[in-house]
């Protein structure tokens, strides 16, 4: 009786360790810019976004809602749960915020870059919007004899040591054919199918014609450019752009995205009573969020490379920036609203100028004629900068 009482008690008081294979994460979803028909067919240089050396992109993720109510989920950062750390890896670093918290930051190094192009054809084209997949995620789990779980997300070293990313574009997802080959075998040698494409497509809200812009998610950054065709005789000219995270609404906002995985797990982890605590045996639910409070400064920043449209692209000549505040990149899109402030005067033609009211600056850039415009400008008085000369302006409210 003496040798099964303390047996008992070791079992008990241990706590089980496993592991488990998702399929996927998503990384980030980096949206293509406003394209080009005058550019080179299959060129993919004449317009694009950079988030390169100045850029930590990424996202939160959390797995605390595939598991049972009641389970207290803690996450953690270098505990190494039997999995190779992320901090290892050289292209993305995770980090715990706060104490106590369900959720793990996962960011991309400063040696690292993310990319996307805009289409070959006028206008904006979100099946050109770039996804970008992480193929061989592993989660460390430890559950506790109180049921408490503390996780921690790593590299699934079985397939390698070090991260496996692949970017996908939206069109590809939406019509598998037109994906190219090589990629469309990668996704299939890491377990991905047709059968994953929705869950991923679901991270990118404008994956689905005429969505909606959530203003929770995606905020209106204070910087926007000119996208005006040139006469049928005028070559394609490529202008770069600076962007900054700055936005025009500081509210406090909170956005989240979720997908299921299909995953598998490391021998031995039903036994040791793992799969108990999870609400469902055949996915794991991966939640992305973000809750913004007031921002002023700039904490991320991207450049973006426009290619003026064709002679006869007859829409919108003006490009608003968003700040998409679940995977922290920009968005792009032509304004919905009449501009708040149309001017007119002081600019030369692509000259950068600046608008400070209400204790923003909003930045953009003149058209070939010196006209610009401002948009979700607050009511008061402010000043116009222009080629080092300043005047000031009255903003009256929107009737």
């Amino acid at each position: 009786a003496g040798e099964y009482s303390a047996a008992a008690s070791v079992g008990i008081n241990a706590s089980a360790v496993a592991q488990l294979y998702p399929n996927f994460q998503v990384l980030s979803v980096v949206y293509g810019p406003p394209g080009s028909a005058l550019g080179a067919p299959a060129s993919k240089n004449d317009s694009w976004v950079i988030y390169s050396t100045s850029s930590s992109t990424g996202t939160t993720m959390s797995t605390s809602a595939s598991f049972k109510a009641g389970v207290d989920v803690t996450a953690s950062v270098g505990v190494n749960l039997g999995v190779l750390n992320l901090s290892d890896s050289s292209d993305f670093n995770a980090s715990v915020s706060g104490t106590g918290t369900s959720s793990v930051a996962v960011t991309k190094n400063s040696t690292y870059t993310l990319s996307a192009y805009g289409a070959e054809q006028d206008g904006i084209d979100h099946g050109n919007d770039f996804i970008y997949l992480w193929l061989n995620p592993a989660i460390g789990v430890e559950v506790s004899p109180s049921s408490a779980v503390t996780w921690e997300p790593g590299i699934n070293a079985n397939i390698n040591d070090s991260m496996i990313i692949q970017f996908v574009l939206v069109s590809w997802l939406q019509d598998p054919s037109t994906m190219e080959p090589a990629v469309t075998a990668t996704l299939e040698k890491y377990g991905i199918t047709a059968a994953d494409y929705a869950q991923i497509l679901g991270c990118d809200p404008f994956s689905s014609a005429g969505a909606a812009i959530d203003p929770n998610r995606f905020l209106q950054c204070t910087t926007s450019f000119p996208y005006e065709p040139l006469s049928s005789t005028d070559p394609l000219q490529l202008t770069t752009y600076s962007l900054v995270d700055t936005v025009v609404d500081t509210t406090s906002t909170q956005a989240s995205v979720s997908y299921g995985v299909t995953f598998t797990e490391s021998a031995g982890a039903s036994a040791l009573g793992i799969n108990a605590t999870l609400k469902a045996s055949e996915s794991l639910e991966i939640t992305m969020s973000a809750t913004e409070t007031t921002v002023q400064s700039s904490t991320q920043s991207a450049a973006v490379t426009i290619g003026n449209p064709s002679s006869a692209y007859d829409g919108p000549t003006v490009v608003l920036a968003y700040w998409d505040t679940v995977f922290s990149t920009f968005m792009f899109a032509f304004p919905s609203d009449s501009d708040t402030l149309s001017l007119t005067g002081q600019a030369t033609a692509n000259e950068e100028v600046t608008l400070s009211i209400g204790g923003l600056t909003w930045t953009t850039w003149a058209s070939s004629a010196g006209a610009y415009s401002f948009y979700n400008v607050p009511a008061g008085v402010g000043t116009v900068t222009a080629g080092g000369n300043s005047s000031t302006v009255t903003v009256t409210p929107a009737i």
